[in-house]
């Protein structure tokens, strides 16, 4: 009997260690593994850096606000007569749109003249276009404001003024004559930096200046009726 009753016993005693011990397994296996149902997520600021731009492209409500919406200057230009000099007023309309006032002063002169001894000046010819153009912005939402292209389209009044060149050429200044047509001119350009107080810009036009005839008699024989042209033009302004 004693001997059969220990036995029971340690069985027992087995059996009541082998629960406990799988409970535990049970209990462990439990804990380590994810709840059903709850997603794995993971936070974009662990490993994502997200720059921003500390000056944003320029919208309608920057023009609205913007004090210098006004610009003036001067521009140089070269063309097939020469060297020529403008003034100019621009005003930003939106912030694709703006619309300038230009007045260059230039010369003319015949596509067989060279300045020879033996040519008879008859005519000095200056011709001064005051055209009034739409300039509108290329890929504003992408160029930032330190390249600023743009195309541009124009017309306007042209004074032509002559005067003897037989005379010298300061003596024949208070005598000149003043006469007009009309004219256009298109274009290609941009403006550079990003400074709001100045504007430098560089332009590609070509100008439409037909001139009635019989034209302006520049030397013996030699009557101009086109004024038309290229010109390469350099600007710098001043922004208000």
């Amino acid at each position: 009997m004693p001997v059969h009753i220990s036995m029971k016993l340690r069985m027992k005693v087995s059996i009541r260690y082998g629960l406990i011990l799988t409970v535990i397994l049970l209990c462990r296996s439990v804990f380590a593994q994810t709840p059903t149902g709850t997603p794995t997520t993971s936070s974009p600021q662990d490993s994502v850096i997200i720059f921003s731009s500390p000056r944003p492209l320029l919208d309608q409500s920057d023009i609205q606000n913007n004090q210098f919406l006004n610009s003036w200057g001067v521009a140089g230009f070269f063309n097939d007569y020469g060297w020529g000099l403008g003034f100019y007023f621009r005003h930003i309309v939106t912030a694709d749109l703006s619309a300038i006032a230009q007045l260059d002063l230039g010369t003319a002169k015949g596509s067989r003249e060279f300045g020879a001894y033996n040519e008879i000046k008859i005519n000095r010819i200056f011709v001064f276009p005051l055209l009034v153009s739409a300039q509108y912005r290329l890929l504003q939402s992408t160029l930032g404001e330190s390249f600023r292209p743009y195309i541009t389209a124009g017309a306007g009044p042209v004074f032509v003024m002559t005067n003897d060149g037989q005379k010298d050429y300061f003596s024949a200044l208070p005598h000149s004559t003043f006469h007009t047509t009309l004219g256009a001119n298109v274009g290609i350009g941009s403006y550079f930096g990003s400074d709001p107080k100045t504007t430098f810009g560089a332009s590609f036009k070509f100008f439409i200046i037909p001139y009635p005839a019989p034209g302006i008699e520049s030397t013996l024989g030699n009557f101009l009726t086109n004024f038309s042209g290229i010109a390469l033009s350099v600007s710098y302004g001043f922004n208000f």
